[in-house]
């Protein structure tokens, strides 16, 4: 059964668990877990082998079943102490947006000259938004958003909380976004670049899914001058359309980023400051030229039309 295991039986029994679906003698203490791809979040790694093979807990060898899952791409973390796995699934969108805002809030208050008081922020999590959640489980996200904070914003972290080596590309995009905007944080073209790959890698797994809801109304930001804190979701969704080629000339990018990604230019065809939404459908992906184009061009009237056209059919195909 190991040998014939594929990539697609663990993500299949990621969900099962999250369903409440558990192998036959599960036990809730384990210390190796197995990262979800898209969440970053941990599961106990026995179970879900388990679960994707069709066996008992209790007859999983777990080093071998490390090695298998490590072998279809899978991230394995070790537990010093105990991690108790009993009913926790994987976080939910609003959740992780809650804890963002938590973070957020204090970090705010730290920079203000306010002590910071990890225990209270934790009572405050668990009774509220986040009831839901463990206390170890919480103290992970929070070391989550602390490697988001440090490593994507360049800001410092909040005290006490030790930045995890590893986020999943779902996670961090969801986090960055909501901590970005319970802020109002200014997007410089640099910071907004290292959300929008994020973003691109969140999509590797799930490049299929629906379109980014976006925001209608984009949180503006006011710490100099009136900025906008864009969705990185949009513009990565945008870019994995166009799939290397410009929505404005059909041509293909005229280079590539260190990353490997194609170079198109993100532009919104009803200006943010003149009140358009973060939306797919008011986005398009297009080369520098084309680009120039549509700010200043002689007739730039008629390509944002023709633009419009391009960015409402793509997003109306898709949903």
């Amino acid at each position: 059964m190991q040998s014939e295991l594929r990539r697609a039986d663990i993500l299949r029994a990621f969900e099962q668990f999250d369903g409440g679906v558990r192998p036959e003698r599960f036990g809730t203490s384990v210390n190796w877990t197995v990262l979800h791809p898209v969440s970053g979040e941990p599961y106990p790694a026995k179970a879900i082998f388990a679960l994707a093979t069709g066996q008992s807990n209790k007859d999983i060898n777990t080093r071998p079943a490390r090695r298998t899952l490590a072998a279809l791409g899978f991230e394995l973390l070790k537990f010093e102490e105990p991690y108790k796995a009993n009913a926790e699934g994987g976080w939910s969108e609003a959740e992780l947006v809650a804890a963002a805002e938590i973070y957020a809030n204090r970090w705010e208050a730290w920079r203000r000259g306010d002590s910071v008081n990890k225990a209270a922020y934790r009572r405050e999590a668990l009774a509220g938004a986040l009831a839901a959640r463990s206390q170890s489980s919480f103290e992970r996200c929070m070391q989550n958003i602390a490697a988001i904070v440090t490593e994507d914003f360049g800001l410092p972290k909040l005290p006490g909380y030790q930045p995890l080596g590893k986020v999943g590309a779902g996670t961090r995009v969801t986090l960055a976004q909501a901590f970005a905007e319970a802020l109002g944080l200014h997007d410089d073209d640099e910071t907004f670049s290292v959300r929008v790959a994020h973003a691109q890698a969140a999509l590797l797994d799930q490049p299929s899914g629906p379109p980014p809801l976006g925001r209608k109304a984009p949180i503006r930001s006011t710490r100099q001058a009136e900025t906008f804190v864009r969705d990185a979701r949009v513009a990565a969704w945008v870019l994995h359309q166009a799939n290397g080629r410009c929505e404005g000339c059909a041509s293909l990018a005229p280079f590539t980023r260190p990353n490997g990604s194609p170079y198109l230019e993100i532009h919104h065809i009803h200006r943010l400051a003149d009140d358009g939404p973060d939306m797919v459908d008011n986005t398009v992906a297009l080369c520098p030229n084309c680009h120039r184009r549509a700010h200043f061009g002689e007739h730039a009237e008629h390509f944002a039309a023709a633009l419009k056209t391009v960015a409402v059919k793509r997003a109306e195909s898709t949903r």
